[in-house]
């Protein structure tokens, strides 16, 4: 278990740096344009931007993948995302805004499919669970670094977004330096629709369901929270304690599930998440209240230990997901079985 940790440790550390730096970006977006007076549809229609850029690479990189291989792949979807991250600093308005997440999603999608094809591919299935786990806390920490960036800068200090360019760019290095090899990759003999390659219709539809929910709060939560006059700093350690609850349980999380049937985990994680949503709905527009401490700090603490508490059931989902498809590939293609599963998510 150590060796193959210590393997795959470059590669953890750069999947680590593209997700803190994805993960700042999309805070920032929603509470940049808060604080301009701009609208929820703007925020949305940004997230479905990038939403809809992650799908179309999820199509566009298997091709490209098979074309140029894994590290050069990796390296050239890395430079679009820098390229769109400094256009957000050049670059004013939510079209364009709109268009630059298009083209990170694209690229992201990209990056992560790489990834996590490698990643499986180089862990033994007794193991998949338990690396796979720690692969997402490592992605997790990188998400929650990102949200204490908002507790010492404002969002629209100068040159800020430039940074997340520079982390990017870091990545790019660790992955070109890294001594573990990557799984050799062909293309298939016949052309085939291969981005709905489905080895688990269980881990298809825990994929997808992670994939709604966290899209869903980390791209629109940073906004409510604002609107809803929660301070900067606390929307921020709002998202934070979302992040650490993923970190808190996703080891335990994935070693259960390599010591149980891995469709028992996932259903049991859905049913926990569905019970907080429906209390969700029941608070109604009051959270914003809640979050501030204007009803009392027993009542904001809370709510941070059931944001906690959601991040754990809600983000190891789509990791005990990829391990059952994973577990169940059959001789069929990992980056197939990965944007699959990406497609289906739309998490990172």
């Amino acid at each position: 278990m150590r060796e193959k940790l210590g393997e795959l440790s470059p590669l953890m550390l750069a999947s680590f740096l593209v997700q803190a730096s994805n993960a700042a970006i999309t805070t920032m977006i929603g509470i940049v344009i808060a604080q301009r007076g701009g609208e929820q549809s703007d925020v949305s229609l940004i997230a479905a931007c990038y939403a809809l850029g992650f799908v179309f690479g999820c199509f566009a990189a298997p091709s490209q993948i098979f074309r140029v291989g894994l590290i050069r792949a990796y390296a050239a979807a890395a430079a679009v995302v820098t390229m769109a991250i400094v256009g957000l600093e050049l670059l004013e308005g939510t079209l364009l805004w709109a268009f630059l997440r298009f083209m990170m999603g694209a690229s992201i999608a990209a990056v992560l499919a790489i990834s996590d094809a490698w990643m499986n591919s180089n862990t033994p299935g007794d193991l998949r669970g338990r690396v796979i786990a720690i692969y997402s806390i490592v992605l997790g920490v990188g998400s929650l670094a990102s949200q204490m960036i908002f507790l010492v800068a404002d969002a629209e200090t100068e040159d800020l977004v430039l940074m997340f360019a520079i982390v990017m760019n870091l990545a790019v290095v660790l992955v070109a330096l890294t001594s573990s090899s990557p799984p050799t990759i062909e293309a298939p003999s016949e052309k085939q629709f291969r981005i709905l390659t489905i080895t688990s219709k269980t881990a298809s539809i825990g994929a997808f369901v992670s994939g709604f929910a966290v899209v869903s709060i980390i791209s629109i939560l940073p906004f409510y929270l604002t609107e809803h006059g929660v301070a900067g700093e606390l929307v921020a350690m709002s998202l934070a304690t979302l992040y650490l609850g993923r970190l808190i349980f996703q080891w335990p999380v994935g070693s259960l599930s390599d010591r149980l049937d891995r469709r028992t985990v996932l259903v049991a994680l859905a049913a926990v998440v569905a019970a907080q949503m429906v209390l969700m709905i029941l608070v109604g527009t009051d959270d914003g209240n809640i979050f501030s401490g204007a009803n009392g700090p027993l009542m904001q603490g809370g709510a941070f230990l059931f944001v906690l508490l959601l991040g754990g059931m809600l983000f190891p989902i789509y990791s005990v997901a990829s391990s059952l498809a994973f577990d169940r590939a059959e001789g069929r293609s990992m980056i197939d079985i990965s944007t699959s599963l990406l497609v289906l998510s739309l998490i990172h």
